[in-house]
């Protein structure tokens, strides 16, 4: 009978629980721990929430004490480059459409449920190589 892992992590002061998916039903044992801190910005935290939203996730069930461990479970599972370029999709969203009202809602929730803290979009810099 396999034993369920589970991993722990946090958003903030939210502390979480989760399965992560790479173990799920699997009957090998734990090897070792892996332990990361990741900074993540507005921006970042709503891409997560974005994929849930865009994956079939109801909004308006994005509330309460679940969300956070959402958000991890997101973040784990569909890793920092996905992250990364749903952020840059979501750079390009006109605010006017109902996409963009759909994320100012999102972006509002994730402030509000992860007491995120509300800075404006950074903009991208390029990469310039230097010396060779």
């Amino acid at each position: 009978m396999a034993t369920i892992s589970r991993a722990d992590g946090a958003v903030g002061a939210h502390r979480v629980s989760f399965i992560p998916v790479h173990r799920e039903g699997k009957d090998t044992p734990e090897a070792v721990r892996l332990a990361v801190s990741v900074p993540m910005s507005l921006d970042d935290l709503t891409a997560a929430a974005w994929i849930l939203v865009d994956g079939g996730f109801p909004l308006d069930e994005l509330t309460g004490p679940d969300f956070p461990e959402l958000v991890v479970e997101t973040v784990f599972a569909e890793g920092g480059f996905r992250i990364d370029e749903v952020r840059e999709e979501l750079a390009t969203v006109s605010p006017a459409s109902m996409q963009g009202q759909v994320l100012a809602l999102l972006r509002q929730r994730v402030c509000e449920l992860l007491d995120a803290v509300r800075a404006p979009r950074q903009p991208e810099r390029e990469l310039v190589a230097v010396g060779a």
